[in-house]
């Protein structure tokens, strides 16, 4: 998993839909941050919920709508 820049920021480049197969450790921890972004998700900033949408979407699967349902059925009440 290779390093590279956002404007300044690291980020992993790596993009699990791309089909890169991770260990069962390696998913037991993406699927936990993944969770925990879920469970704040509200929280977080607009441009931050954007940015992590956007990166979730950008792979060759048709998740845009399905997450976007997800979100909105389980958006603050």
């Amino acid at each position: 998993m290779e390093k590279t820049s956002d404007g300044g920021r690291p980020y992993l480049s790596w993009n699990l839909s791309a089909g890169h197969d991770l260990h069962e450790d390696e998913r037991n921890l993406v699927q936990a941050l993944g969770a925990a972004v879920v469970m704040r998700w509200f929280d977080l900033p607009r441009d931050i919920q954007k940015r992590l949408f956007e990166a979730a979407v950008s792979g060759p699967q048709a998740l845009r709508e399905p997450l976007a349902k997800f979100l909105h059925e389980h958006g603050e009440s």
